[in-house]
């Protein structure tokens, strides 16, 4: 069947596509190759998509409402949309606040609009974020959290997403799912990530910041186990006019220290570390209840950070060398 893939050349729209693929689905790529970090590495992630027949790509801004009409007339045979593109980041918001309304907000109003007026289209799964959770008290996140404390413009805009979702599928009888990620982590992942800014910084012997000197805990999940989620997900459909959320994260919680400690050990060589403060956009911890997850998708992670950054600082050393 064919499937849409907004935010295709980013980290985790890559994976997803390529996995698609992978199973014998057509893919259908759409990303607007925004420079908020490199546009050179999103090229190079198209490039992998772009060598299987079943892959083609659109590249057009999602946030602008001419993509609605341009994704109805060419995709009516379209089952699915897998909807992933956004402007992420949670400290860089202040500095470009209204790009975050318009890829956040207005593209999810675009995807929306998309899906119900394509009479095919089956079930629309969207990318939302742990970030929503904000200054809730309650550890872990779990989905019977109110939400609605958000500490960052961006956990605000996947919030306000998420509520106009549930607006769309109850008044168009839409099937949607949210899948809130929990610090995703992996080969071909984000430049401006901890993943890849610690790992470059300690290859290179350049100092790297190191907020609340590392105190700050994340559940950092695998790549391959988000890209499990976002399938499982998928192939289940809710009824038409369901607005299900999920979390997509692991269950068990790392310091930032051990985090770069596992790096350092998998490089071979040892940080230089600059301290500062927490970040005010920043949450200071972050877990996820899953339960819901389990027992309805039947998923829950499986690599740790013991395995998974070894196999980034593998593939960062292949995708760098030469450059």
């Amino acid at each position: 069947m064919t499937i849409l893939v907004t935010g295709a050349a980013g980290f985790i729209g890559y994976h997803v596509a390529n996995a698609l693929l992978m199973r014998g689905e057509r893919v259908v790529g759409i990303d607007n190759f925004d420079p908020y970090y490199s546009v050179a590495l999103k090229r190079d992630r198209i490039a992998e998509l772009a060598r299987h027949n079943a892959f083609s790509l659109e590249e057009m801004d999602i946030s602008v409402p001419e993509a609605v009409e341009a994704l109805v007339s060419r995709y009516g045979d379209a089952a699915a949309t897998i909807h992933l593109a956004a402007q992420p980041g949670v400290r860089t918001a202040e500095l470009n606040p209204y790009s975050y309304i318009a890829a956040n907000l207005a593209g999810q109003l675009t995807v929306l609009e998309v899906a119900r007026r394509l009479k095919g289209l089956r079930h629309t799964v969207y990318a939302t974020t742990s970030a929503v959770y904000g200054a809730s008290p309650h550890r872990p996140f779990s989905l019977d959290d109110r939400a609605d404390q958000p500490i960052s413009l961006y956990g605000a805009t996947k919030r306000g997403a998420e509520m106009i979702a549930a607006s769309y599928a109850a008044q168009y009888g839409l099937a949607l799912t949210g899948l809130r990620f929990f610090t995703v982590y992996g080969p071909w992942g984000r430049p401006d990530m901890a993943t890849w800014k610690f790992t470059d910084a300690i290859a290179h012997g350049a100092p790297l910041t190191l907020y609340d000197d590392g105190n700050m805990t994340r559940s950092f999940t695998y790549i391959d186990d988000i890209v499990a989620g976002v399938l499982a997900a998928l192939d289940r459909v809710p009824s038409e006019g369901a607005h299900k959320l999920y979390n997509l994260g692991n269950d068990k919680s790392e310091s930032v220290r051990r985090y770069l400690a596992v790096l350092e050990q998998a490089i071979g060589r040892k940080a230089v570390i600059s301290v500062e403060p927490r970040h005010k956009a920043d949450m200071q911890d972050t877990v996820a209840d899953i339960s819901v997850t389990e027992r309805e998708l039947g998923w829950r992670p499986r690599v740790d950070i013991d395995e998974g950054l070894p196999r980034f600082v593998e593939w960062y050393r292949d995708y760098t060398k030469g450059k």
